[in-house]
């Protein structure tokens, strides 16, 4: 039986798979420090022209060794084909004082945006989902506006232009706490691009 090394199966993956199954798998493997993003580079830049070249570069243009997990690399690859690229990911958040508030995973801060990708992971108990509200609590009234995505994020890849001619993001409600992309609902906007 043949087996290539994860530096070969990452790329084969980034030619063959949809480009957000490709980012998952390259993600997770410098989360996990199986390769840098050096070797990945280094790998492109050796790579003639064709086979699969430009998937691959595609791929690794949206790669982010910060990614906290799987959840925060989906909605970040919706988020950019949806053209809503974050400004910052894994942005630390101090209040006036200096005091840290938490690191949050998407952040426009010139408009004083946060979006979070929450898996069901983090929130297993009380004390977990109440530390994560008083988080999100501190983080509105610093002046931020925040959006949390809840386990999917399929819904967040529609936009549509306003009559003022601005961007809009848009995502099905409820919005209990900032918004939900669960199934169903009506589109509400949520933010607007500079």
């Amino acid at each position: 039986m043949w087996v290539t090394g994860i530096l070969q199966t990452l790329l084969d993956l980034c030619r063959s798979r949809p480009i957000a199954e490709a980012v998952v798998a390259v993600d997770s493997a410098l989360r996990q420090g199986r390769v840098s993003v050096e070797e990945l580079t280094g790998a492109l830049r050796d790579l003639p022209a064709g086979r699969g070249r430009d998937r691959v570069a595609r791929a690794l243009l949206l790669i982010d060794p910060q990614s906290g997990s799987v959840l925060e690399t989906l909605c970040r690859v919706l988020l950019h084909q949806a053209g809503l690229a974050p400004d910052e990911t894994q942005l630390v958040v101090r209040d006036a004082q200096g005091r840290w508030i938490g690191r949050v995973d998407f952040a426009w801060p010139t408009a004083r945006l946060i979006v979070e990708a929450d898996g069901f992971a983090f929130h297993t108990d009380r004390k977990s989902l109440r530390a994560d509200r008083r988080r999100g609590n501190a983080l509105v009234l610093e002046g931020w506006r925040c959006c949390t995505s809840a386990g999917r994020t399929s819904s967040i890849t529609r936009t549509r232009w306003s009559p003022r001619g601005e961007r809009r993001w848009a995502c099905p409600e409820p919005p209990s706490y900032g918004f939900s992309t669960g199934p169903g609902g009506v589109a509400r906007r949520i933010a607007r691009e500079r």
